[in-house]
């Protein structure tokens, strides 16, 4: 029996990190770095201290958290890089799925499937060690849905390729198939021409 290859596919995320409340009509509190922030019963925390935890976070638990869902996608969890603006960090998910055709676009609905458990993991994470301040959103960053799409016609022509070779099969066996009945009815016709009709 042929042995299923798997394949492994790079999905990089964005996760952005803010203030949960806004300040009156105006505009939401943005995390600056460089600064503190009283949170629960006055503990100071820094804007480091909330992006190192964050980080710790995403190596520690968030590869945990997601194998729980289905061990055979999920390989591995990296931290890339923060960006300032509030927190935004870049991570990868190293993802392992069957190399078959028709495969990519149950892998797009992984890859959003990571997003909206990341969203709910970070979120219930940030208020179990801050309180509830700071909201979390993932974005998928790539691979986007100009990829799928582009891989999905890839996998309907290719589907189509092999369709028409079948269909070329077919054909020629029922032609074959015709021409033997037809030789056969000849040779009939012929034995009995000879043994009726001397």
């Amino acid at each position: 029996m042929k042995e299923k290859k798997m394949k492994e596919i790079k999905a990089v995320y964005s996760l952005h990190i803010d203030f949960k409340y806004k300040e009156g009509e105006g505009e939401r509190y943005t995390l600056k770095p460089g600064h503190s922030y009283n949170l629960n019963n006055n503990i100071k925390v820094s804007y480091k201290d909330i992006a190192d935890g964050v980080i710790e976070i995403i190596n520690t638990e968030l590869e945990k958290e997601l194998k729980k869902y289905d061990s055979l996608f999920v390989k591995k969890i990296e931290y890339v890089e923060t960006f300032e603006g509030s927190i935004e960090i870049l991570f990868t998910a190293i993802l392992q799925v069957l190399d078959v055709a028709g495969n990519l676009m149950s892998l797009y609905d992984i890859v959003k499937l990571i997003k909206d458990i990341t969203d709910r993991f970070m979120n219930k994470q940030l208020k179990k060690y801050y309180g509830d301040y700071f909201f979390a959103t993932t974005s998928i960053l790539a691979p986007n849905r100009d990829y799928w799409r582009f891989e999905h016609g890839r996998e309907e022509i290719q589907v189509k390729r092999e369709r028409g070779s079948r269909d070329a099969f077919f054909y020629y066996l029922l032609i074959a198939n015709i021409v033997l009945l037809i030789i056969v009815a000849v040779l009939v016709a012929g034995a009995v021409k000879t043994v009726y009709f001397p």
